[in-house]
């Protein structure tokens, strides 16, 4: 029948395309772990630390999103912001960007602000080094990018995987082996699973 859709026709190019994405997110893993391993061969610049107190005037009072943006244009700084709350009741801010990555600690007295400031000069390894242990949204449109393409990578996985078994399903007459890579497939990853929470 015209315009009927093959459910098999589907299967096979939805397998074809997360192939595709597949490839071009480990390719690019590939690439940064061979540099990321050599790392004796490429220019890989000195950091530079600065710490300093600075007095506040005004305590942190509400939220904690709101005082680290409060900080940040106060301080002139920039890039992806996290903040947590340490064992010692200080409230720790981090302001990463590329080639500077800035901790500021509030103090539970919040008398003065401790500023941690780490300096690196950007050159082609940092660069790939950065990519390869990139995650996250938050800190504006390239770090959303990135993780767009991450997510896309882990779903792609997923329709790679099941498409797999659909495809070996309909030929498992001719191929009655695949049963064994299909157990040890699941197999495996739930044995490191196991032994990964036993670890912790």
């Amino acid at each position: 029948m015209a315009g009927r859709i093959d459910f098999h026709t589907i299967v096979r190019k939805t397998h074809l395309v997360s192939s595709m994405v597949l490839l071009l997110f480990l390719l690019m893993y590939v690439f940064s772990g061979v540099i990321l391993i050599n790392r004796v061969k490429f220019q890989v610049p000195e950091q530079v630390v600065e710490q300093k107190m600075v007095a506040i005037t005004e305590p942190m009072d509400g939220a904690p999103d709101v005082y680290a943006n409060k900080l940040a244009r106060e301080l002139d700084l920039k890039g992806r912001t996290v903040y947590r709350k340490d064992g010692d009741e200080n409230w720790i801010f981090n302001y990463n960007f590329p080639g500077t990555r800035v901790t500021v600690t509030l103090r539970p007295e919040q008398d003065s602000l401790q500023i941690y400031t780490v300096h690196q000069e950007r050159t082609f390894f940092t660069t790939v080094q950065q990519m390869h242990v990139l995650r996250g949204f938050r800190g504006g449109w390239p770090y959303t990018v990135w993780a767009i393409f991450y997510d896309t990578s882990c779903l792609a996985l997923v329709l790679f995987a099941v498409t797999g078994i659909l495809l070996w399903f309909r030929i498992r007459q001719k191929y009655p082996y695949g049963w064994i890579f299909l157990m040890l497939g699941i197999s495996v990853p739930l044995l490191f699973s196991y032994l990964y929470l036993l670890w912790r």
